[in-house]
C-alpha cells in the first residue's frame, strides 16, 4: 500500500504528466505500489496505463541455470502478467534473458522459449501482450535473431517493443523497425550517443533527445515502412517538470507532431 503522502505525491505527479501533454502511462513492476491504488490515481488523472514494464533486475531468472529460479521466473511472469491486467495495460514489456559464463545464446534461446511458450495462454486470456525488449545481457542483440524469435513463438500475443537508445548500442533502430516491421508492438523512445559512450557505456545513455546518434526522419521512415501506430513512450521517472517539458517538446519535434 502506498502511504498517504506517497499517493499523494502519485496523484500530483500523474495530473502533471497529464497537464504536459502526456496521454497515458507505462508502469514499471515490480513496485512497492497497490495495483488498484495505481489504477484508480491513473483514471482519475485521465491517464490510461497502456503498459507493464519489468524491471531489469527481474528477468534473468527465466535463463537462469538453477531450475528453482527459472520456475520462480515463471511464476512471477505470470503474476505481472495479472497485475497487467488488473492495470488495464495491454501489453507487458521484459528483457528476456541475459547471456552470461554458464547461459549460451542458444541454452538461453531454449529455455525462455519454454517459458514464454508456458506463459502465452495466459495473456492470451488476460489480452496482454508481451513485448520482448532489448537490454543488457546481449540476448537477442541483432534484429535477425529477435524476428525470428518472435516468429519461433508464432503467436499475436508477443512482440517486439523497440528502445531506440539499446538498439542504437547494437546498430541502428531504422534498421530494427525495418526488420522487426508488423511484430513492433511499441516503441521506448530515448537516445544514445557513441561519442559519449567512449568514457563508458552508461554515459551513452545520459544525453537528452537529439543530443545522440537517433536520427528522427530515418527512423520515422522505418516505422512507417513497419506501419507502426502504437504507443512511443518516454522515460518521465524522476525527470522534474521543466526537463520533462522540453523532453517532450523534443519528443514531438522528433515525431513531426509539434
Amino acid at each position: 500500500m502506498l502511504p498517504e503522502g506517497e499517493a499523494e505525491a502519485l496523484a500530483a505527479r500523474l495530473r502533471e504528466l497529464r497537464e504536459l501533454g502526456f496521454q497515458g502511462l507505462e508502469v514499471v513492476w515490480p513496485g512497492t505500489f497497490r495495483v488498484e491504488r495505481v489504477r484508480a490515481a491513473a483514471d482519475a488523472a485521465g491517464l490510461p496505463i497502456h503498459g507493464l514494464r519489468l524491471s531489469d533486475a527481474f528477468d534473468a531468472p527465466l535463463a537462469s541455470d538453477d531450475e528453482g529460479l527459472r520456475q520462480r521466473g515463471r511464476e512471477r511472469l505470470a503474476d505481472a502478467l495479472r497485475a497487467a491486467a488488473a492495470l488495464g495495460a495491454t501489453s507487458l514489456s521484459l528483457v528476456p534473458a541475459r547471456i552470461t559464463s554458464s547461459v549460451s545464446d542458444a541454452r538461453a534461446w531454449n529455455l525462455v522459449r519454454v517459458a514464454l511458450l508456458e506463459a502465452l495462454p495466459l495473456a492470451q486470456e488476460l489480452e496482454v501482450r508481451l513485448a520482448l525488449r532489448l537490454g543488457p545481457g546481449d540476448f537477442l542483440a541483432s534484429p535477425l535473431e529477435a524476428a525470428r524469435f518472435v516468429d519461433e513463438l508464432d503467436s499475436p500475443w508477443v512482440g517486439w517493443q523497440l528502445d531506440t537508445a539499446w538498439s542504437t548500442v547494437r546498430s541502428y533502430p531504422w534498421h530494427w523497425a525495418h526488420i522487426l516491421g508488423e511484430r513492433l508492438v511499441k516503441v521506448d523512445l530515448a537516445d544514445y550517443s557513441r561519442a559519449a559512450a567512449e568514457a563508458g557505456l552508461a554515459r551513452g545513455f545520459e544525453v537528452e533527445l537529439g543530443e545522440g546518434d537517433l536520427v528522427g526522419p530515418t527512423l520515422l521512415d522505418a516505422l512507417a515502412h513497419a506501419l507502426f501506430a502504437g504507443w512511443v513512450t518516454l522515460e518521465a521517472e524522476g525527470v522534474a517538470r521543466d526537463a520533462l517539458a522540453a523532453r517532450l517538446a523534443k519528443a514531438r519535434a522528433l515525431l513531426e507532431l509539434a
